[in-house]
């Protein structure tokens, strides 16, 4: 199961020329956690982390920080639906998307992709 995303930096620091998020919209900036899907240190990202939780079969729950667009981008090219051993079910994609669309980390949703695999589109058969 996957837990919710950090809030965002609200900060409209998207655009071409303005200035990051200042350190105390960067709440992740001061945390040690490196992603284990990267390996990136999460301070570093440009953006907030996801949170993930996950609940392995017979083992205690768990929580991590990841990079969210590597997850999706990672997923999509690999078309595994997994992450640290878990599979990512329904509603974690739509965790994972909703995080992507509120953070603007770009276009890629894993639902999206889901359907468009299901409905057989050309663009899903490349």
């Amino acid at each position: 199961e996957i837990g919710q995303g950090g809030k965002c930096a609200q900060s409209g620091n998207r655009g071409r020329g303005r200035a990051p998020p200042d350190e105390s919209q960067r709440w992740w900036a001061k945390l040690q956690d490196i992603c284990p899907i990267s390996g990136f240190p999460v301070k570093m990202l440009p953006y907030p982390p996801l949170k993930l939780r996950f609940r392995p079969p017979g083992e205690r729950p768990f929580m991590r920080l990841v990079d969210g667009p590597f997850l999706v981008l990672t997923v999509l090219s690999t078309w595994r639906f997994e992450a640290l051993g878990c599979t990512l079910e329904a509603g974690d994609l739509k965790v994972i998307d909703d995080h992507m669309k509120r953070c603007k980390l770009g276009p890629f949703r894993l639902l999206h992709a889901l359907e468009l695999f299901a409905q057989r589109t050309p663009e899903s058969l490349l």
